[in-house]
């Protein structure tokens, strides 16, 4: 079943939202079916309060066996509006590794 962009959207702005980081990001992992494996948003590392584990990172080490072809994600603002996002430059190089592409997904 091919991904239907706005539902996804709004599940990304969902997950989103519950995200207790300063950014509010979230992913979605997409297979070469069109078909959404995984949602995760960004979360808080124990040790360093400033640093999060990325939205990405956390897609693509929860299923590294999983053959995805492109991680879609989205940042909100706190009152659930679409704001700007790029990935950084640790999570392209991750990206890169597992042969993924990484876009955003804005209207």
């Amino acid at each position: 079943m091919k991904v239907d962009r706005l539902n996804l959207q709004d599940r990304l702005i969902r997950k989103a939202c519950k995200s207790i980081c300063t950014y509010k990001v979230s992913a979605a992992a997409i297979d070469s079916n069109g078909t959404c494996i995984d949602i995760a948003h960004n979360i808080p590392r124990a040790q360093n309060v400033f640093r999060n584990y990325h939205a990405e990172e956390i897609i693509l080490h929860r299923n590294p066996h999983k053959i995805i072809s492109e991680i879609l994600i989205l940042r909100v603002g706190r009152s659930g509006e679409l704001l700007p996002i790029e990935p950084c430059s640790r999570c392209l190089r991750l990206a890169k590794k597992f042969n993924v592409t990484i876009k955003t997904l804005q209207t």
